[in-house]
């Protein structure tokens, strides 16, 4: 049983998510993988489009998709 990154509810699925901590300069900061999301807080997120959503109690933000944010070099 699989639990929502956000609300708790039990998740619906895997989604790609991107998640700031800290400065959006930093590569660092910026972690990229799959979240687990109840539909609600999956709308929610992709309704924020470009602005992301913070997630409530911290200062983590979040974005649907690994599109945004500071990329990395690849070789």
């Amino acid at each position: 049983m699989v639990r929502c990154e956000f609300c708790l509810k039990l998740a619906s699925g895997l989604h790609p998510a991107t998640r700031l901590l800290g400065d959006p300069n930093v590569d660092a900061s910026w972690q990229r993988g799959l979240a687990a999301m109840c539909n609600s807080c999956w709308k929610i997120l992709m309704d924020a489009g470009g602005a992301g959503k913070k997630r409530r109690g911290s200062d983590e933000r979040w974005w649907l998709g690994h599109d945004v944010g500071k990329e990395t070099a690849r070789e």
